[in-house]
């Protein structure tokens, strides 16, 4: 047993418990440095257990951490020959199997340098809220025109990245295939761009009911994927204002514009967290233009 293990490159142990599985000795044996095996026999389990790699290898040649490694085994994206039981620590994949999965993964990515509206796998996973094996899945199912990885990427899946222009699509699918309403929502994203607040101000706008959220869950997403209606969103504009958008039309700043109205005895529709991010009911600041003060130092150039 030990000799076997010395021309193999294996352990003991593993030797032992590789012939015990493939049958060429019974479980009851107990001594390696005792136990003796036809050269023949074990010849061909042992060849195959050393073209395989550990999860250590596989790691490195892929690029992934542990947690990730693990996700594409329970999906089945890898497959591994030894599985943990019983004690044994030896948890192995098929070289060729590593390989024909890089393989697939890169038969459509592209050699070249990203934009800047490409992320990497796991940037692309977390901003959707995707599971890593769902994302990987999505490219293996070639849901994704066009993946790029920059030369000398060495087949490994951290060097990819994807275009976030296809994610938001691929993500707006999902959402709208389990949507049983015609109102076309918006991710929080794309409301803070629209009002120009941060996001703990649409947290705090659809906490207090001024913007309602309504929670989609899709195949393949995380739960608690909030989105807010574009009706409910025009609705907001239509009666409020918010400092940003006021400082706008002036050219300056919102503090400026917030102190003005302070100054004007203006009272913000609703408490938020910051000066710069207070709404104003429409009608309340109508008259802004003709008793506007704004200093010229404070104007946008």
């Amino acid at each position: 047993m030990t000799s076997a293990a010395k021309e193999y490159g294996l352990t003991p142990e593993r030797v032992f418990r590789i012939l015990i599985d493939d049958g060429v000795i019974k479980e009851e044996t107990h001594s390696l440095t005792r136990t003796y095996v036809s050269a023949e026999k074990c010849h061909g389990p042992l060849t195959a257990a050393t073209m395989t790699m550990n999860s250590t290898e596989v790691r490195e040649a892929l690029g992934l951490t542990s947690v990730n490694l693990q996700q594409l085994i329970k999906e089945g994206l890898l497959g591994r020959v030894e599985v943990p039981s019983d004690g044994r620590v030896f948890t192995r994949i098929r070289k060729q199997d590593v390989m024909d999965f890089q393989s697939r993964l890169y038969s459509n990515v592209v050699e070249g340098e990203p934009s800047n509206h490409y992320r990497s796998l796991k940037g692309v996973a977390r901003n959707y809220g995707l599971t890593f094996d769902k994302i990987v899945a999505m490219v293996l199912e070639r849901r994704f025109k066009r993946p790029m990885a920059r030369p000398g990427h060495s087949f490994m899946m951290e060097k990819i990245y994807l275009d976030t222009r296809e994610a938001a699509a691929i993500y707006r699918s999902a959402i709208s295939a389990v949507d049983d309403s015609k109102t076309k929502l918006l991710t929080i994203r794309e409301v803070e761009l629209r009002l120009r607040v941060p996001r703990r101000t649409i947290t705090f706008l659809s906490k207090a009911g001024y913007l309602t959220a309504v929670e989609k869950h899709a195949f393949g997403f995380m739960d608690r994927q909030f989105f807010i209606s574009e009706e409910a969103l025009n609705n907001f504009v239509r009666t409020y204002v918010a400092v940003s958008e006021i400082a706008r039309s002036f050219g300056t700043h919102s503090m400026v514009v917030s102190e003005e109205l302070e100054r004007l005895k203006k009272v913000p529709a609703f408490p938020t967290p910051t000066k710069v991010s207070q709404s104003y009911l429409r009608v309340g600041v109508a008259d802004l233009n003709r008793k506007r003060r704004t200093p010229t130092r404070y104007r946008r150039k």
